[in-house]
């Protein structure tokens, strides 16, 4: 696919905070409808991989969805080219934030090869969200490997599968966004002082963790029904927020109060250094979910119907089918392990009408042309009536 459409914006550093903070206060509240689907079990998600793969979705919305996706998002007064540049910048930054930690974030987008998307479309994803454009099959019982594959190789193999095969042949784009990070503690836990000890459940029982401890000064706050401490990983500019709910509440009730304004306003500057010890318990999680039911909660409602807007992309009508999140974490003594991928299916309303297969039997007299395929000058031309060895 071929395009000449593209446009430079210089991204300013309000629309690069504000982006910023439209990402945190979509993730609080995404965080806040999957833990409360889960209440008793784990929940892990990654908000920038999920905004990232929808603000792509979002670039090519109109009339009403935009509108749905502008509140969930809270990109709501944000223009497209705004938002993103924004994400360009905001983005090149998070990848810049440290020598001393491994972090990737990628974006691709597969296409039926019957419909066309947009230039404008085309052009903002790959210029500003750095989108792999890729025509593919879905018919093709190979197409979900192709995808697969992809999300396994961005996240070093911890998210070997984001589809099932096979996909629908109503698939008429697949968007993907890609994360992994890996970084080591400033301030490494000596493996020696982690002992076994009893971790409370919600149902009242106890399971016996691999508890890691650690006395130094931290960055430390206590309130609010909560305390809460920062491990920082190499480097300082990363680092771990952990909130410990008080003994009568719980995390979703943490969660609850949780909002953009209120992290950054009311929670990030009451922390403090203070010498304690931090006990922490190893843990490994595999997550994964379907967010379609936690988006709709949130006002995201007809992106998933046929009556879906999202003529900035393509001609051809399409929905959101799927929305599917993988993820991982392992923290231990060293550091932490991480990788998400988010997946969004596009399938269209209708099949869009295929050129039937041609014949063309060169059995009269032909014209032929050799031509330079650069400078198309034509270098040789010729007429056949009858063909031989004349």
């Amino acid at each position: 696919m071929s395009f000449t459409y593209e446009r430079v914006f210089a991204a300013t550093g309000a629309d690069v905070e504000k982006l910023a903070s439209a990402n945190s206060s979509f993730g609080f509240s995404l965080m806040k409808q999957v833990a409360g689907e889960r209440s008793n079990g784990n929940a892990f998600v990654s908000p920038y991989s999920v905004s990232a793969a929808l603000q792509m979705v979002w670039q090519g919305t109109a009339g009403e969805t935009k509108k749905e996706m502008d509140e969930a998002l809270a990109l709501d007064g944000f223009k497209a080219d705004a938002a993103a540049t924004a994400y360009k910048a905001l983005d090149k930054s998070i990848k810049a934030s440290g020598t001393n930690v491994v972090l990737s974030i990628a974006n691709s987008i597969w296409y039926a090869p019957n419909i066309e998307l947009k230039p404008q479309y085309i052009s903002i994803n790959q210029n500003s969200y750095g989108a792999k454009l890729s025509a593919l099959d879905f018919t093709d019982p190979r197409a979900a490997g192709v995808v697969n594959s992809w999300v396994s190789e961005q996240t070093r193999g911890k998210i070997e599968k984001i589809v099932e095969p096979p996909l629908s042949a109503m698939t008429g784009a697949f968007l993907a966004n890609a994360i992994y990070f890996k970084g080591t503690w400033q301030h490494k836990f000596d493996t020696a002082a982690t002992k076994d000890e009893p971790f409370h459940l919600r149902n009242g029982s106890q399971k016996q963790v691999g508890m890691m401890r650690q006395t130094r000064k931290f960055r430390y706050q206590e309130g609010r029904g909560f305390q809460a401490v920062r491990l920082p990983y190499s480097g300082e500019r990363l680092g771990m927020f952990v909130l410990l709910p008080a003994t009568n509440s719980n995390p979703e009730t943490v969660l609850a109060g949780l909002t953009a304004d209120v992290w950054n306003g009311q929670i990030l500057p009451k922390f403090a250094e203070r010498e304690g010890t931090v006990g922490l318990p190893r843990f490994k999680l595999h997550f994964k979910a379907d967010l379609i039911q936690a988006l709709k909660a949130m006002g995201i409602r007809q992106a998933f119907a046929p009556a879906a807007n999202f003529s900035g992309i393509s001609d051809t009508p399409l929905f959101v089918s799927g929305v599917e999140h993988a993820s991982f974490v392992e923290v231990n003594e060293e550091g932490t392990e991480a990788a998400a991928a988010t997946g969004i299916t596009m399938r269209m309303t209708s099949i869009r009408p295929t050129v039937e297969p041609f014949q063309m039997i060169v059995d009269r007299p032909f014209l032929f042309v050799i031509e330079d395929s650069t400078s198309h000058s034509i270098l040789f031309i010729g007429v056949v009536n009858e063909p031989g060895s004349q």
